[in-house]
This record gives C-alpha cells, sequence and structure tokens, in this order.
C-alpha cells in the first residue's frame, strides 16, 4: 500500500472522537490554568512557624503531605466550622476518619464536650494562621461564625490538605465561596504574567499540530486532488502538539467540552519525523487558535485546559513551510489513520 497515496478503493470511515475521551465544563476550563494550579501554602509562607509554638508544647510532629486545589467539595465530613476570610464564606470541614486519629494524638478519653471544645480551637487557631500568615495583599479580616452541620450555600470549591499528625494521617478541606476562587485563581495568574518565562512567550496565536508527515517531494509538486489519502502513520488522532512561532509549547489531550474540541496539556515527549533530501514535511493542523497576550505561559502548565471553539468535526489542513498546500478530514481506511483531501 502507497503510504502516501492510498488506493482509492480503500473503506473509509470519517474520524469520531472516542468515546472515552474525558468530557470537561466550561468552569474547569476557565479555572484550570489559575486556581487548579495554584499552590496555596505560596501565598502562606510563615503557617508553620505560627504552629511551632504549640507544636512543642504537645510534643507532636506536623508533617504536611500534599495541599491540592479543587473545584468540587466533598459534602462527607464530621465536623464543619464557619468561618468569614475576605468578608467571604470559608468553611473548615475534617473527616471521621481525621477527627479519631486527632482525638487519639491529642485527647484520648476525653469527653465529647471536651473533643468538641479542642477541634473548635484548632480549626479557629488555623484560620487565624491563615490570616496572619497572608502573603498576597492586604492582610485579611477573619472572624468565627459558628459550627455548621451542612454545606453553607455559596461553598463550591475547595483546598484539601493532607498531613501527618504526629504518625498519624489526616485531611482538612478548606471549603472557598467564588470569591475566594476568584481570588486565588487571579493571584496565581498574575504571578505567571510577572515571571520571566512569560516574556518569553509573547504570542497571539498558536497551531495546533494533529502531526507530521513525510512525503516524496515528487509527490508533493504534483499536488493534492480531492479524494485523495495520505497516511498518517504516527500520528495520534487523541494527541496533538502545540506550537508558536515554530517553538514547541506543549503536547496535548484531546478533550470535550459540549459538543467543542477543548485540550489538556500533558507530559508527552515530542517525537516528530524526519524527512529525507527526496522528502518533505508536511504539518497536520487544526485551525489556528487565536490567543490573549501572555496566554502562552498559562497554556504550558501541565493539566492546563484549552478551548479550541472548534466543532469536533475532523477537519484539518495540510501546510509546508508555513504554506497552505491542501485541506481535508481525518478518517480511517483498512485501519491506517489518515486524511481524505477534500
Amino acid at each position: 500500500m502507497n503510504k502516501d497515496n492510498l488506493a482509492p478503493k480503500t473503506s473509509l470511515i470519517p474520524w469520531h472522537i472516542s468515546s472515552d475521551v474525558s468530557t470537561v465544563s466550561e468552569r474547569e476550563i476557565r479555572y484550570s490554568r489559575g486556581f487548579s494550579r495554584c499552590r496555596p501554602e505560596r501565598w502562606f509562607p510563615g503557617f508553620a512557624s505560627h504552629w511551632l509554638p504549640l507544636v512543642v508544647a504537645l510534643g507532636i510532629e506536623i508533617k504536611f503531605e500534599d495541599i491540592k486545589p479543587s473545584l468540587l467539595f466533598d459534602e462527607d465530613f464530621a465536623k464543619g466550622y464557619l468561618f468569614k476570610l475576605f468578608d467571604s464564606d470559608l468553611f473548615l470541614t475534617i473527616d471521621r476518619d481525621s477527627e479519631i486519629n486527632f482525638v487519639g494524638a491529642v485527647i484520648a478519653g476525653a469527653s465529647k464536650q471536651a473533643v468538641e471544645v479542642a477541634l473548635e480551637y484548632f480549626a479557629r487557631r488555623f484560620v487565624v494562621s491563615l490570616a496572619h500568615t497572608w502573603s498576597g495583599g492586604d492582610s485579611p479580616n477573619q472572624s468565627f461564625v459558628g459550627v455548621r452541620k451542612s454545606v453553607p450555600s455559596g461553598i463550591n470549591a475547595s483546598i484539601k490538605i493532607n498531613f501527618l499528625f504526629g504518625s498519624l494521617p489526616l485531611t482538612l478541606q478548606v471549603g472557598l465561596s467564588q470569591q475566594l476562587v476568584d481570588l486565588f485563581d487571579n493571584l496565581w495568574r498574575r504571578q505567571l504574567i510577572s515571571s520571566q518565562k512569560t516574556q518569553d512567550l509573547r504570542v497571539d496565536k498558536i497551531s495546533i499540530e494533529v502531526c507530521r508527515v513525510a512525503l516524496d517531494k515528487r509527490r508533493l509538486a504534483a499536488g493534492f486532488k480531492s479524494g485523495d489519502l495520505i497516511e498518517l502513520a504516527e500520528a495520534d488522532f487523541g494527541t496533538y502538539n502545540l506550537f508558536a512561532n515554530e517553538q514547541f509549547l506543549a503536547a496535548a489531550k484531546a478533550r470535550v467540552c459540549q459538543d467543542r474540541l477543548a485540550l489538556e496539556t500533558a507530559a508527552i515527549p515530542l517525537n516528530l519525523p524526519q524527512a529525507t533530501p527526496e522528502q518533505s514535511l508536511i504539518k497536520v493542523c487544526l485551525n489556528e487558535l487565536k490567543i490573549a497576550e501572555n496566554e502562552a505561559s498559562e497554556i504550558t502548565q501541565l493539566g492546563a485546559l484549552i478551548d479550541t471553539g472548534e466543532k469536533i468535526s475532523g477537519k484539518v489542513k495540510l501546510y509546508n513551510e508555513q504554506k497552505l498546500v491542501g485541506e481535508g478530514i481525518l478518517a480511517l481506511a483498512d485501519g491506517k489513520q489518515v486524511v481524505q483531501i477534500s
């Protein structure tokens, strides 16, 4: 079978995005480059030292293991404490297993009332420490509202903190209102913009490549006819490479947002084919993606989501040295991945 031009009688199946490709929401895309990628602990640099006197008094070491933002909030908790921070709701919760471990480490055998007092004290101290060690701007006002058995309205995201209390694992969930989500989101984005890396990535459009294919120069010179099939031997229709000004930015995996193609940047090795002296490289691309200045630095974060704005169709354009040489649609021909020229 000719790799450059498959037989015209080949059985052809138009490409459809795989049913196992993950679906993402517009909200996930919106916060994927800021809040969902942020490192909240960077804005509370003195938090650990704020607890040092108490840790020494208790003789228990505290070791933070994982701090992770999420656009979800786990409503399965044992105790919940509502606070105001920046005049916005913050809901601190502890799950049942963590409550048991905390009580066993600090006040084993204490009465129920004593346990309630101790848990509330630690919750209050936690939020006071947040306020006192905040480095992201003006010092926030904070206040304790009360104990809550259900999730307050408006709590729609969280930061989960996993740590060791002595040798025992504990998890705290910091529920956030929309105002606090936007605060962390904006802070992280501003940090990216102010970085040197951002200065090097000021571009206004990105090329989304499905793959590159090496074709015989004589085949390219003859031009493409409607219906021609070009085999894409190295292609993976579920992954893409992002370029700006001919420079590689990131690899990405296909995602679906409603009926549009979305991309999620991922750690995928760049593997581009090499052309012999008798060959030319053809780039198989989606439409170029226009972006705002400095947006490239956000896109290069692993896990960042991009809404291409394109309907999922499989339509592509073929370029040779930045010159458009054809258009087509992705398809399968006898199990092989191809482009059918339009």
